[in-house]
């Protein structure tokens, strides 16, 4: 748990089945029970080991529809170890919490606690590493609400995402949609709390988006 969650005003959004996703979010590539593997999963991790130059341990996120996964290993190894899951994801966290679309204060901070409750189940910084790579459409949009131009490489730390999430926790509270532009829809929102507690809780400082 941590202090700066979004204040518990107005009704939980609660478990409401699914429904609710829309602009902003989006599944990593080849997204299913198990997510990536076999020849998509070589391809991604190829393209990760080239986005993050240097020695040492990588990390590839994926973010799916029902959990979320962390490929890691040797930047030099053609391939990433076993892969580490967590049980969340972006659609059952829409369902769960944000069923209505846009999250009010209570659905926001009841979703801070069921991402976090998946990501501490696993050990902190199981991963090895505190440098990941993810192309997911869902991180995309992430990257350019933090200003990076779409398209272009950007390099996400814990920092930005704290500053896209206080504006998403603002319009919880109440700011008009008009006020900002971040995507209005409950994918965007899920994907960005999924985020923002896996680099709390296991030890990421950087995620880089490549271009």
């Amino acid at each position: 748990m941590h202090g700066d969650r979004a204040s518990r005003d107005g009704p939980d959004d609660g478990d409401r089945g699914d429904g609710g996703g829309d602009g902003g979010g989006g599944r990593g590539d080849g997204d299913g029970p198990d997510g990536l593997d076999g020849p998509a999963l070589r391809r991604a991790w190829t393209r990760a080991r080239a986005a993050l130059p240097g020695d040492g341990r990588i990390a590839l996120l994926e973010l799916g529809a029902r959990q979320v996964t962390l490929h890691a290993g040797d930047r030099e190894a053609v391939e990433p170890e076993q892969p580490i899951r967590f049980d969340t994801g972006i659609d059952r966290l829409v369902a769960r919490h944000f069923a209505r679309g846009a999250p009010s204060a209570l659905g926001l901070e009841s979703a801070i606690e069921t991402v976090e409750d998946a990501v501490m189940a696993r050990p902190a910084g199981i991963a090895g590493t505190s440098r990941a790579v993810g192309t997911d459409p869902a991180l995309r949009a992430i990257a350019v609400a933090a200003g990076h131009p779409p398209g272009a490489d950007a390099r996400l730390d814990l920092d930005a995402i704290e500053r896209v999430f206080d504006r998403l926790a603002a319009r919880a509270l109440g700011r008009p949609v008009s006020q900002d532009t971040l995507p209005p829809g409950s994918d965007f929102a899920a994907a960005l709390v999924i985020v923002r507690e896996l680099m709390h809780h296991q030890r990421i400082e950087e995620i880089h988006v490549p271009g």
